[in-house]
Parts: structure tokens; C-alpha cells; sequence
């Protein structure tokens, strides 16, 4: 799993409550970005990542 940051930025992140936050500064337009990562296991083999954008869910999955 991984959080892109375009061309790159620096920042911090924490993880609580099943929940995994971040906040970073882009380099390329020195803009800053705060967003958090829902961490949802399914069952023993199977974890989802969720993130809210807008109105939409974006589910990741880990590929075997």
C-alpha cells in the first residue's frame, strides 16, 4: 500500500483506531494535504484501505 504525493512532500502520519491520518506539505505547489486512511480487516487473509473522496469510496486491495 502506499500514498502518492505527486512529485514528492514531506509530512507526518498516525495511526489510531483503525484509522491511518496524514498530513504533508507537496512539493510542487507547496500546498497542504490532509486525509485520513480507514484500515477495515475482512478476515484473517483480507484488509481493506478506504478513502473518502467527495461523494465517493475508494477501496484498495491488496494484490496476492
Amino acid at each position: 500500500y502506499g500514498v502518492g504525493a505527486g512529485n514528492g512532500g514531506a509530512g507526518k502520519f498516525s495511526i489510531k483506531n483503525n484509522y491511518i491520518k496524514y498530513r504533508i506539505i507537496k512539493y510542487e505547489d507547496n500546498a497542504v494535504e490532509q486525509k485520513s486512511i480507514k484500515v477495515k480487516k475482512i478476515n484473517s487473509q483480507n484488509i481493506r484501505l478506504i478513502i473518502k473522496d467527495g461523494k465517493y469510496k475508494i477501496y484498495w486491495k491488496k494484490k496476492s
